[in-house]
């Protein structure tokens, strides 16, 4: 009995006890509940509401401060902390001004809405009506989620939403700054129209940030109302951004523009279209997507056409995953919605991916590969691009055996290719190191093949396994009939970062019945010296070609896959060919009879005698000619053409595409390996100067290291300007933007076709026009001074500004700076040991728009001692040898000046100091650079040290100097010491 008690106590405390810890979990939780705190707008004003009206600035101002204002009242709770970071705000609008039965209000706002800076969730369609619209005042920031501090500790707008808007009028329509979690539409979407840009994200801090269901640059109605520059600007190491479910079109320069992002997904967007995806031009001016500098970037399912730069621009972010997206055209493979440039270009972007995509259309490469290595391509369409399909290096066909990017790897030589309706049988040869491989196999339609003659790929087949060496393979014919065109290109597998080809030469698909034939066959007469090209035609797999030549000289053989031969040595030949295919072979039945002629012969013509020039000699005064014996020699001997090539003997060439067409052109062997062209490496221009002279260069040489793209290679001087009224009239404005005079400016406008040149009105300048080159003499131009050209044009529809403008200064060719850039010296110019350098860069915005989120980096080398920074804006951080300048923003024309006090050490050994300073914006593309190069002066002493040998130079010269002065005296005592005469 007594145990059964105390079982009775224990389990009477243990309930106790977890009901009492329950109880204290409970309160807790309500104490330090979330609250909700809701304002609803009921007056569409701003700044004139009466008593009682809660305008959209005054609960704004009032979620920041927690306090009533004016007419938003938090009704029912008195005692609110609105700082509190766990208390969220709700800010609605009433449903008599916003509802299904209700007007569409516009919101006018006489200057930018206050930045937000506590929790709130703003819905402008809470009644299920038309978006509340929300019309800036010209500048500014419409909807500024931000916060007051540390994020983590003082209140901010982390976790906001924002639905249901009509936002334009501002210079940026919305903009999160250094806070987490902000989502930017949800279910439903904003338009984001007629801004300067449409979403900013800023910011070390700005983490997890949604952009979903949005139109921008566009209404739900697909008109054009776009925003001046990008319509999303992703930048300065902003982390995990999702952009989804936009339609991003119509933008003034690029889609979607992010720079230095650490996690980026683009997924699910139409980007240049309209949101029906009909075949209407809605394309950004720049590119679809233009990434610079990133990593974990993630671009998939996105439709991307009708943009005027690149559909997916990618540089300086490794890893970058390009999947399953539509560029150039829509998702039936045949509408034509191309870009203006490459589809895809990846720059220094090692390990990128590029899968199940559809790559058609562009204005350039389908896909452009540049300083990058282990760049996957395995995509299902990469058809009627501008140029060819894959390029490596974007300098045309690399051909086999080449360095350039990617590892090399080279395309399979193919050689031949038949079709029984069900299979298709190709063989040729592939060069590479021992490993994996597979082809990506494509046909393409009769009569479509690219004009380089290398392939593309309209019809995906499949992928087959493939071996270094001679190989023959099969693969399902997929839909591929007799007379179309076989492509394919060549994929490492089977490795961490997998890399491509370019494709090969296509070649007709030919019916499998081994038979030899070609054009053109029966008689043919030529002139002796004249080549003749025959094309082979035969059908089956064919392994081997051997033509026949039986003539006067004898019997030769040639291997080449078609016939290309000059006949020296006049006479009768019969041509006949033979195909082979594995054991078998086939002769052809129809041969040609070739009749070369002799030249007839022609008097000499009269050659002045040499060195001294006379008068030819009248044909009258020629000798008789001995017509018997022809005068023209023939070039080569008459035994030289039946050696040409060993008989039998096989020689290597690319098989010449068959086109039964009769055209003497090249051999149409493989293109020759080009060598790459050399990257923007920096070369000093000091390096022919001696070592060990005293006068190092500070030579200027702005250089992109971070990209393929060209820079400038002058430091830039002069701002062009060109406007155009879209008719016939163009003017162009010349600005000397730098600190100094420049002499000898010249302007050349190359005129787009169909835009004919009228004349030019311009004080004192001189303007001629050659074929379409304008070119106008402006002469010297002080700083800050403005030439002005007004062309007068006759256009046929086009742009009468859409020509090439070029820049001559002093002779120097200069790029047109149409973003900010830097420019960098170091004074003294004399780099000597332990003495000191002062550093001066200076930042420049030459464009009439503001850049943010302006970095400049400088990485200092060892032997240089960094001892303090400063700058005339922004901020200075200074780490080790690595010196940041942060400015938020560049105003138009504006300028900033970096200073660095540096010393040289005296305890390293150095040949030459060189470093490069580069600067990164939202309105750059890449990265703009500067160098600075000093040459070492070892040799010479230390300021204020003198060498042995100067010291004893000095000594002998004072000790003359004494000798002569006791000379003079002793002289001169002597004479006074003498007795007059």
């Amino acid at each position: 009995m007594v145990q059964i008690i105390r079982r009775r106590y224990i389990l009477g405390f243990i309930l106790a006890t977890i009901m009492l810890i329950a109880g204290l979990f409970l309160w807790v939780n309500l104490v330090n509940a979330q609250v909700t705190y809701t304002l609803t707008v009921n007056a569409a004003s701003d700044g004139t509401g009466g008593a009682g009206d809660c305008e959209l600035r005054d609960a704004i101002i009032a979620i920041n401060t927690g306090t009533n204002v004016d007419g938003c009242t938090f009704a029912g709770v008195p005692d609110i902390d609105g700082t509190a970071p766990d208390d969220d705000f709700v800010i609605n609008f009433d449903t008599s001004i916003v509802g299904p039965l209700g007007p569409a209000p516009t919101i006018t706002l006489t200057s930018p809405l206050p930045a937000i800076t506590s929790t709130v969730v703003l819905n402008g369609n809470a009644a299920g009506g038309t978006n509340v619209t929300v019309q800036g005042p010209g500048g500014g920031t419409g909807f500024n989620f931000t916060t007051v501090g540390d994020p983590a500790t003082t209140p901010n707008a982390a976790g906001s939403s924002i639905d249901n808007f009509t936002i334009t009028g501002f210079e940026r329509a919305i903009q999160v700054n250094d806070i987490p979690n902000v989502s930017i539409g949800t279910t439903t979407r904003n338009e984001i129209i007629s801004n300067g840009r449409g979403i900013v994200l800023l910011g070390d801090d700005t983490d997890n940030t949604t952009i979903q269901n949005n139109f921008i640059g566009v209404d739900d109605s697909n008109t054009i109302l776009a925003n001046l520059v990008d319509g999303i600007f992703v930048g300065d190491t902003v982390t995990n951004t999702t952009i989804s479910n936009n339609t991003i079109s119509s933008n003034g320069r690029h889609g979607i523009f992010a720079q230095n992002v650490d996690g980026l997904t683009i997924q699910n967007n139409i980007i240049g279209l309209p949101s029906t995806l009909t075949l209407v031009n809605r394309g950004n001016a720049g590119s679809g997507v233009f990434v610079n500098i990133g990593q974990n970037v993630n671009i998939s399912n996105n439709t991307v056409g009708y943009n005027g730069g690149f559909g997916v621009f990618v540089n300086a972010a490794p890893d970058t995953t390009i999947d399953s997206n539509n560029i150039g055209s829509l998702a039936n493979v045949t509408d034509n919605v191309g870009n203006g440039n490459a589809g895809v270009y990846v720059s220094n972007s090692n390990g990128t991916s590029i899968t199940n995509s559809f790559i058609n259309f562009n204005g350039g490469q389908g896909v452009a590969v540049v300083g990058s290595q282990g760049v996957d391509i395995n995509v299902q369409s990469i058809f009627g691009n501008g140029s060819i399909g894959i390029d490596m290096d974007a300098n045309g066909v690399s051909g086999i055996g080449g360095t350039f990017s990617n590892g090399g790897l080279n395309y399979m030589n193919l050689l031949a290719a038949s079709t029984d309706g069900a299979n298709i049988q190709f063989n040729g040869t592939f060069t590479a190191p021992a490993g994996n491989y597979e082809l990506v196999v494509f046909y393409n339609d009769t009569g479509q093949c690219d004009p380089s003659g290398f392939g593309e790929g309209q019809n995906r087949i499949g992928t087959v396994g493939i071996t270094p060496g001679t190989v023959s393979l099969n693969i399902g014919a997929g839909g591929a009939n007799v007379g179309d065109f076989l492509s394919v290109y060549t994929r490492q597998i089977g490795v961490a970062d997998p890399a491509a080809s370019e494709f090969s030469r296509c070649i007709e698909i030919t019916d499998s019945n081994l038979e030899a034939l070609f054009l053109p066959t029966g008689a043919l007469t030529i002139n002796q010296g004249q080549t003749i090209f025959l094309d082979n035609i035969s059908t089956g797999l064919i392994d081997n070609v051997e033509w026949t030549v039986t003539g006067p000289t004898g019997t030769f053989t040639v291997n080449t896959y078609d016939f290309l031969q000059n006949f020296t040595v006049p006479g009768t030949y019969t041509i006949s060919l033979e195909v082979f295919s594995g054991a078998n072979s086939d002769v052809s039945d129809l041969n040609l009879i070739l009749t070369v002629l002799a030249p007839t012969a022609i008097p000499p013509t009269p050659i002045p005698p040499t060195p001294v020039p006379v008068t030819p000699v009248p044909a009258t005064d020629v000798p008789p000619v001995d017509t018997s014996t022809p005068t023209l020699t023939v070039i080569a001997s008459s035994t030289s053409t039946s050696t040409t090539v060993p008989t039998n003997t096989a020689i290597p060439t690319n098989t010449a595409l068959p086109t039964n067409t009769l055209i003497p052109t090249s051999t149409r062997t493989d293109v020759p390996t080009r060598t790459p062209i050399p990257t923007s490496t920096t070369v000093p221009t000091s390096t022919t100067a001696p070592t060990n002279t005293a006068v190092p260069t500070s030579t200027l040489v702005p250089t992109d290291t971070e990209t393929a793209i060209p820079t400038i290679t002058t430091t830039p001087d002069v701002d062009v300007t060109k406007t155009s009224d879209g008719d016939d009239e163009m003017n162009l404005s010349i600005v000397n933007v730098g600190e100094s005079p420049v002499s000898n400016v010249v302007i050349q406008e190359l005129l787009r076709e169909n835009v004919e040149f009228r004349s030019v009105l311009a004080d004192g300048v001189t303007c001629v026009e050659v074929g379409g080159l304008v070119s106008c003499q402006i002469g010297d131009l002080d700083a800050g001074d403005v030439a002005t050209l007004d062309f007068s044009l006759q256009t046929n529809g086009a742009d009468p500004a859409s020509g090439q403008t070029s820049v001559i200064v002093d002779g120097s060719p200069i790029e047109i700076v149409d973003e900010p850039f830097i420019s960098k010296v170091g004074n003294p110019p004399i780099a000597e040991p332990g003495s000191q350098i002062v550093y001066t860069i200076r930042v420049i915005n030459p464009t009439d728009e503001t850049a943010i989120g302006v970095t400049v980096t400088d990485e200092m080398p060892e032997v240089i001692q960094i001892l303090s920074g400063s700058a005339t804006a922004g901020t200075v951080t200074i780490a080790g040898q690595d010196v940041t300048l942060k400015l938020a923003e560049l105003g138009p024309g504006e300028r900033v000046t970096l200073t660095l006090i540096t010393r040289v050490r005296d305890d390293e050994i150095f040949e030459q100091i060189i470093n490069v300073a580069c600067l990164n914006s939202s309105s750059n593309a890449s990265p703009r650079c500067a160098q600075m190069a000093f040459l070492a002066v070892g040799e010479l002493p230390l300021t204020g040290q003198v060498s042995w040998a100067m010291r004893m130079m000095r000594w002998a010269g004072v000790l003359t100097l004494v000798s002569i002065m006791f000379a003079g005296i002793f002289t001169l005592q002597r004479r006074l010491k003498k007795p007059r005469e």
